[in-house]
């Protein structure tokens, strides 16, 4: 299995702003997936820049396939073009967000994906899906054909990514014995999680939150506390943290407590 982390920015750096500070989230990642067993050579970093931190070398992709209307969108072209030009192995890759950590072994015998080109994470609050996090194979070339060039055609400013795969899917253009639904576990997003939390399978496998924000929709016992205060310290409706002790070391040495 590969591990696929996506970013293409106009700037052609890792932009640090008042959301997200992304040179030390792609950092933090690729320390993250080490500390976690992850062989080098399958950790693939998707840049249109250069780029190397502790062995990792970026991907250099051209400034084309950035989604000026959607910048959240601009993984799905980046991984259409890997797709199309034979950039890939074959292999099951896992693509998942800066902000989306890994907290405990993925194995890929455990997704039960041998009879799907792909594996999906919903939000699990609602019945929309989350692209945050997601699993294909190279058999899924002619869907992110589709799903690029429907992105670029429907040009939708916000979530156009999740917006146009629920389309697609609800239509049956990608037939449901393409895909799988994943437990929340791989995707354990900061919202509703009083909601999601008693469906993820234990030890949660990837959280997906930014530390700086407040959490949405009863997340915290008061609502001044930040995702990481919900997601490190407790401060959730369970009153125990979602990350494991290692993953809090890995943000601490990342300077985030």
């Amino acid at each position: 299995m590969k591990n696929l982390l996506v970013y293409i920015n106009p700037t052609k750096r890792f932009n640090a702003n008042c959301r997200y500070n992304y040179d030390q989230m792609a950092r933090l990642q690729i320390d993250n997936s080490l500390d976690l067993g992850w062989s080098k050579k399958d950790i693939v970093l998707v840049t249109n820049f250069k780029y190397e931190y502790n062995g990792i070398k970026s991907i250099v992709v051209g400034d084309d396939l950035y989604t000026e209307f959607d910048k959240t969108s601009a993984k799905i072209p980046v991984i259409d073009y890997l797709l199309c030009n034979d950039m890939l192995e074959n292999e099951l890759y896992w693509y998942h967000d800066f902000d989306a950590y890994q907290d405990a072994e993925i194995k890929e015998e455990d997704l039960e994906l041998d009879t799907v080109d792909l594996g999906l994470t919903m939000y699990g609050y609602n019945g929309y899906w989350n692209c945050g996090v997601f699993f294909f194979k190279l058999n899924s070339k002619d869907i992110f054909e589709l799903f690029a060039s429907e992105i670029f055609r429907k040009r939708i400013p916000t979530r156009c990514d999740e917006k146009v795969l629920h389309r697609l899917t609800v239509s049956e253009v990608i037939s449901a014995d393409r895909y799988k639904t994943l437990n929340p576990t791989y995707n354990f997003n900061y919202k509703y999680t009083y909601i999601t939390y008693p469906l993820a399978t234990k030890p949660l496998k990837v959280l997906h939150f930014n530390p700086s924000e407040i959490p949405r929709g009863s997340c915290s016992r008061l609502m001044d506390y930040t995702n990481l205060d919900a997601f490190m310290y407790g401060n959730n409706l369970t009153g125990k943290p979602f990350m494991s002790e290692r993953l809090i070391r890995i943000f601490r040495e990342h300077d985030i407590k």
